[in-house]
């Protein structure tokens, strides 16, 4: 795990664009790199639920029904708390573009067994009742990161 990451992360920061400052290594490049075949996710909004569909690398599919927070802003706002597989995570770089290059010591911390518990926030945008979106995580992209490389889906 560990050496694949600095394989990766030596792979994305020694590039070069021409203009000699190489770049940066986000979540967008583990998870290509880790998970190449992402699709977006398949949504259907209900009155109070929410219903995330997906199909796993192996092509079974699947979904979670995930009861809407509502926040009486105006306008109101629907959240929903939910676990997603990385077959329908992507990462928001326009949100937050920061680096995971200092990942090695969660890594490790998830793969013994102590993970973080503040969970990576994301967002999805749909227009009607159903269709199809990414899941873009824009906080939190590290722990995800560290759940991709210690392998946990």
């Amino acid at each position: 795990m560990i050496f694949e990451f600095r394989q990766h992360l030596q792979k994305y920061t020694a590039a070069d664009d021409g203009d000699g400052a190489g770049r940066s290594f986000t979540l967008k490049q583990a998870l290509a790199e880790l998970k190449p075949n992402r699709k977006e996710a398949g949504i259907i909004l209900r009155d109070s639920e929410i219903e995330i569909a997906w199909q796993t690398d192996q092509g079974t599919p699947m979904s979670e029904r995930y009861p809407f927070l509502v926040d009486s802003s105006t306008p109101p706002a629907k959240s929903f708390v939910g676990m997603m597989p990385f077959t329908c995570i992507h990462h928001d770089e326009d949100i937050n573009p920061r680096s995971i290059a200092d990942l090695e010591p969660m890594i490790e911390e998830f793969y013994n067994g102590n993970p973080q518990l503040q969970p990576s926030l994301a967002t999805l945008t749909i227009k009607g009742n159903e269709g199809k979106a990414p899941i873009l995580v824009f906080d939190g992209q590290h722990k995800a990161a560290a759940q991709l490389y210690a392998r946990r889906d």
